[in-house]
């Protein structure tokens, strides 16, 4: 019999847990699921969305201790005890959900395929071509700069280089740019997303995807370390996201007509913005880091929304 005074999710995911907090709990059980049934080698290269511990709502964590010193898929209930002298690291403290036992991982395969985000923002796995129901129509896996015609724009010290299969962009002195170009020969439709995975690893300028419709210029700013904005036909503030340099993040630009909206990771941080209005340079894709700082990119496609 359930104690009333206790917490519905004390106990984990039960069902007065889910009761009480169906989207908290369906999120805490579908992460467990993936880490159950998912090789360490793909878990790894997870967004932060979902790579974490789990702490009920309402609950509070000692100072000093972070969500992020829990492996990934542990539930932290009011019922766990932190022991004194306890440090991330340690054996997790009673009363918590250990994380589900991982998959193995495939003997023999070193290749961990990245993640992209597909219209509607869910998470899929990257492959070529696409999952079904994904249409691209560009997909950029950064194997060379040749087989898709990209010209290097880089100047003033800056570089683009192929750096273990992601594109490295390094801008070089305090005028510099890493910068690289190239001119899509279809037309755009009309609802389409730009999808990019970025690692920010260095700097204080910033990195910028653009794309050309020939009715629109879309563009993404990454200023670092936690600040994302867009080129729009009514200015937007920047928004902070929070810290972003040294992890891979997963940013879209998915396009509706006259209006965007930009996601992290799947989840939407600017929402509804008018598309800045150009004629100019149809068709161009622009990927640019500006110096002093240094980005990596996984791959860089265009879906159809």
């Amino acid at each position: 019999m359930t104690n009333r005074d206790e917490h519905p999710c004390a106990r984990g995911l039960t069902a007065e847990c889910f009761r009480a907090h169906p989207q908290w709990a369906k999120q805490a059980l579908a992460t467990r699921l993936l880490h159950a049934i998912t090789p360490k080698q793909l878990t790894k290269r997870l967004p932060p969305s979902l790579n974490k511990a789990f702490i009920v709502p309402g609950l509070s964590l000692p100072v000093g201790v972070n969500l992020t010193d829990f492996p990934a898929g542990a539930i932290i209930t009011p019922r766990v005890e932190f022991p004194p002298g306890w440090s991330p690291g340690d054996p997790l403290p009673a009363g918590s959900a250990a994380p589900p036992a991982t998959a193995p991982e495939t003997p023999g395969s070193s290749v961990v395929p990245p993640f992209y985000l597909a219209p509607g923002s869910p998470i899929y796995p990257r492959s070529d071509p696409a999952p079904a129901g994904v249409v691209t129509f560009f997909h950029e896996q950064f194997d060379d700069l040749v087989a898709n015609s990209w010209t290097d724009l880089s100047a003033l010290g800056g570089s683009a280089s192929i750096v273990d299969g992601r594109l490295k962009l390094e801008g070089g002195g305090s005028d510099g740019r890493g910068q690289i170009r190239r001119v899509e020969s279809q037309e755009f439709p009309d609802n389409f997303s730009a999808v990019a995975a970025i690692t920010y690893d260095s700097g204080s300028d910033n990195a910028r995807m653009e794309v050309r419709t020939g009715t629109y210029r879309i563009r993404l700013i990454l200023t670092p370390p936690d600040t994302v904005g867009v080129l729009a036909r009514i200015s937007v503030d920047d928004v902070n996201v929070g810290n972003y340099l040294d992890s891979e993040i997963v940013w879209q630009v998915a396009c509706s007509g006259s209006t965007g909206t930009v996601y992290m990771n799947g989840t939407p941080v600017i929402e509804d913005f008018e598309l800045f209005v150009s004629s100019s340079g149809a068709g161009r894709n622009e990927l640019t880091t500006y110096g002093p700082g240094l980005s990596f990119w996984d791959y860089f496609l265009l879906t159809v929304d």
